[in-house]
């Protein structure tokens, strides 16, 4: 008798780190903190295929180059709050990370959708975010989105489509 295993995206080399892997639903119903951080815990680049995935607790970036993309601004949801960098150190130690094709929505619970504090190189392209705040980071691009409000010093915004 033959055993079947299914396979992951997690066991191919180089493969992106796909959150369904790690027990996310994207139901919008479903708590997918967990499953969330667990993929970025063990990822450099994270995947989140469409859906509305609601975040009870904030998930953060935890290492320099790591990439969290998904499918489109309209198709893939985040309900809560992205965090990009330590706000517990004096230097910036969380570099080049990047967030693409993804909507950001602080579902009402939060001032900001992303914050970002204290990192450095930060990219977010393609996405919408219903407020983001960046404090003390150096050189935040913030690329062709739809950002609600919010913002800070040391970003630069390029064909930005922010408040309307």
């Amino acid at each position: 008798m033959m055993a079947l295993t299914k396979a992951h995206n997690r066991m191919i080399a180089g493969a992106q780190t796909n959150v369904l892997d790690y027990g996310a639903v994207g139901d919008g119903v479903t708590d997918d903190s967990a499953a969330i951080q667990a993929a970025i815990n063990a990822g450099q680049h994270i995947y989140i295929p469409e859906g509305t995935y609601l975040l009870s607790t904030p998930i953060s970036f935890i290492a320099q180059n790591q990439i969290i993309s998904g499918d489109g601004m309209w198709q893939t949801v985040l309900l809560g709050q992205v965090q990009i960098g330590d706000g517990d150190v004096i230097v910036p130690n969380i570099r080049r990370c990047q967030l693409h094709h993804i909507q950001v929505d602080d579902d009402g619970r939060y001032d900001y959708a992303v914050e970002i504090n204290k990192s450095r190189d930060t990219r977010i392209e393609h996405c919408y975010i219903s407020g983001i705040r960046q404090n003390r980071s150096v050189t935040c691009f913030i690329l062709n989105n739809r950002i609600v409000r919010g913002l800070g010093d040391w970003a630069y915004l390029s064909k930005d489509y922010s408040n309307g």
